[in-house]
């Protein structure tokens, strides 16, 4: 379980984080689902310790979280060299999180029917569509085996059939190891077709969370459209 207990976090006199706190179970993929500007990308930034919140924790399993046990992805266009092949990135972003080559290897080998990118491996990063950039920077997170996977946006600017080659992936990752994924996004139609529960943040404060199952697109967009709506209303009585 991912414990998010208390999260606060401030940028000079911009309060970005409100004491934000909430639990992620295992085999659970779980979308942030907000507007630009709502915290979802500072509340990531935090969980994957690339930035300390200023009060509270967050305990993977009931211990402090480390690095070797969460893979983030942020805007994937970005996070890999464009300038070595798709193989090189692999192996030197798992590198970094203790795999070895041959375990790089072996995870491709057994995956090859399902990732479908046999034909990209040997190319540089930078040769790629967005498309096939988006996917070589997800299965790079995939590669290390993280407990905890975290995706910012990773729709973005994707194609019908990619975005669908990506929601597979996810799935498919989702149901055959004990991990936990947040995708953070305001895409929701691409994070009700991948996500178990949505978490509604905004202004930086958790607005309200509801799993996905029985309702349908329109009924989520309307959960989604009262939450904002009601919190507006309060900032107008609070005025």
């Amino acid at each position: 379980m991912l414990a998010i207990n208390n999260i606060t976090k401030s940028f000079k006199k911009n309060k970005v984080l409100k004491d934000v706190s909430f639990r992620i179970y295992d085999n659970e993929i779980v979308g942030f689902l907000g507007p630009n500007g709502a915290g979802k990308t500072t509340l990531l930034k935090i969980i994957s310790r690339l930035i300390l919140p200023d009060t509270g924790n967050i305990l993977l399993n009931n211990r402090k979280i480390t690095m070797d046990k969460i893979s983030t992805m942020f805007d994937g266009t970005r996070n890999l060299y464009w300038n070595i092949s798709v193989k090189a990135n692999f192996y030197y972003f798992a590198a970094l999180k203790g795999k070895l080559k041959r375990e790089v290897d072996y995870l491709l080998e057994k995956n090859k029917n399902f990732f479908q990118i046999d034909g990209l491996l040997e190319k540089k990063f930078g040769e790629l569509s967005l498309g096939q950039k988006q996917i070589v920077a997800v299965i790079t997170t995939l590669l290390i085996t993280p407990e905890l996977l975290c995706l910012d946006e990773p729709s973005n600017g994707l194609d019908i059939y990619y975005e669908k080659k990506l929601i597979d992936i996810i799935v498919d990752y989702s149901k055959n190891l004990r991990n936990k994924i947040i995708i953070s996004s305001h895409d929701i139609d691409f994070l009700y077709k991948t996500v178990d529960r949505f978490i509604v943040i905004n202004n930086g404060e958790i607005l309200g969370e509801f799993f996905k199952k029985n309702l349908t697109l329109e009924n989520i967009t309307t959960k989604y459209l009262k939450l904002l709506e009601g919190e507006k209303w309060k900032n107008i009585l609070m005025l």
